[in-house]
């Protein structure tokens, strides 16, 4: 998650982080919006800073990521003019340039596609591979040492959902590339719908913290109990402060 022109942008990791509680997301944004808002008091000009870096947790002592293994057998089955490799952007408002570019990558004579995103202005994910096979599209996810198979299945949903909205043909079955060299389907029919529901609902939360436009009752925020976000307001006995 990270803030662009005063809105919070949402991730496929903020998803699953909102799986095991949402309560420590909304806490999240929250304590992002409020240092947006003291950065702007002292500055007009003041954004939040944002990290092109991957946004997941390595496992100490594990295996470095193995996207190079994985490019070097796409150059030697694809040759260099047939991978295009897109460099991360650098900051919040290069994302949309990103996007454009990610789009323009899928022509032809273009068999693989390396480090594209899609950007909608509340949503951003990014895209470890997209494989062109017989007129389709099949997006692959390289999973960093650390990063859940439940957040690889997001982000691939995510990157279906995104690109299909573009107009883009994306095969309904994905790859997860493991770093031990096997890869794994995972089947977009059954996932994408779960994202799209949690997206939805995680906008909504967003929305009622940023624009306080909620009507009635604001909606229930599970909670986990568990987390650094939870023991606080556990340990008091109390809810979250609508």
């Amino acid at each position: 998650m990270f803030v662009l022109d005063g809105e919070a942008v949402l991730e496929p990791g903020d998803l699953a982080r909102a799986a095991d509680c949402e309560w420590a997301v909304r806490h999240e944004v929250e304590a992002r919006l409020a240092g947006l808002r003291a950065r702007t008091a002292g500055d007009d000009g003041a954004t939040e800073a944002w990290s092109a870096a991957p946004r997941h947790a390595g496992s100490p002592g594990a295996a470095p990521d193995h996207t190079g293994d994985v490019l070097a057998a796409l150059h030697g089955a694809f040759g260099r003019a047939g991978v295009c490799e897109l460099p991360a952007p650098r900051d919040g408002e290069a994302l949309r340039a990103h996007h454009d570019a990610t789009l323009a990558a899928l022509r032809p004579g273009i068999e693989a596609v390396h480090g594209g995103g899609f950007f909608d202005g509340r949503f951003h994910g990014r895209i470890d591979l997209l494989i062109r096979d017989d007129g389709v599209w099949v997006a692959h996810e390289v999973p960093p040492p650390g990063r859940s198979r439940h957040e690889s299945s997001l982000r691939l949903a995510a990157c279906y959902d995104g690109l299909t909205r573009a107009g883009v043909a994306v095969a309904t079955e994905a790859r997860l590339l493991l770093q031990n060299g096997t890869a794994t389907s995972l089947e977009l029919n059954t996932v994408v719908p779960v994202y799209r529901t949690w997206r939805a609902r995680l906008e909504t939360l967003v929305d009622e913290r940023r624009h306080r436009t909620a009507t009635g009752a604001p909606a229930a925020v599970r909670r986990c109990g568990r987390c650094p976000a939870c023991q606080p307001a556990t340990s008091m006995g109390g809810g979250f402060t609508p």
